[in-house]
């Protein structure tokens, strides 16, 4: 079976942190499809609290997304953004199980979202049934005694050292965009996304 891994985010917009996940999961599982999945803009106003004015259209998001990937090999499936999933993580694995026609599946994350795992839609039964790589950054470990579902399951999680991540994040990319800073975050974001957003000046307000 075709073994994946796939990252989930906002990705409003993709930053080099973001590509530097998948290169991290690629290290360590060299022959991988590395699949990220940007949530649909519903999921960034109802779940973040996002105003319109800060979100990206998805169909935008999710073409920088295969510009700025492609050169690694990796790969974009917009299925929440153009088909009416719900969007939750459960379901789109499941999804993504059935469309590839495998049960070897990683989800990839950093350790800031392992304690909120069982709290996501039909919880146990995701960590119960998926295996998880998790970035560990900015000194974090992983910890899976976090809660007792993270315990019970604790051979399905896998720390990831990714001592070059880049803490910027796509927040601060906005912000500095809309200051009018967005040559300070230039070398944090790919090429393509800079050269987006500094040519089209109502992206974000």
């Amino acid at each position: 079976m075709q073994t994946l891994v796939l990252i989930f985010g906002t990705f409003n917009p993709i930053t080099n942190a973001h590509i530097q996940m998948g290169i991290v999961a690629k290290r360590h599982l060299p022959d991988a499809l590395i699949i990220y999945i940007p949530s649909k803009n519903y999921f960034l106003k109802s779940w973040k609290g996002m105003k319109n004015t800060a979100i990206m259209d998805g169909d935008n998001r999710a073409a920088l997304m295969r510009q700025a990937l492609a050169p690694y090999g990796f790969l974009v499936d917009d299925l929440e953004i153009t088909t009416p999933i719900s969007g939750k993580t459960y379901d789109t694995t499941a999804v993504m199980k059935e469309k590839y026609q495998t049960d070897d599946i990683y989800i990839l994350m950093g350790t800031d979202k392992v304690a909120e795992l069982e709290r996501w839609y039909r919880g146990e039964e995701l960590i119960a049934q998926n295996r998880f790589l998790i970035i560990c950054r900015d000194g974090q470990a992983l910890d899976t005694s976090v809660t007792a579902t993270i315990a019970k399951y604790s051979g399905n999680f896998t720390p990831l050292d990714n001592s070059d991540y880049s803490s910027v994040s796509s927040t601060a990319v906005r912000r500095a965009y809309v200051e009018g800073r967005l040559e300070d975050v230039r070398d944090h974001i790919p090429d393509n996304v800079y050269t987006y957003l500094d040519t089209h000046k109502e992206v974000y307000s």
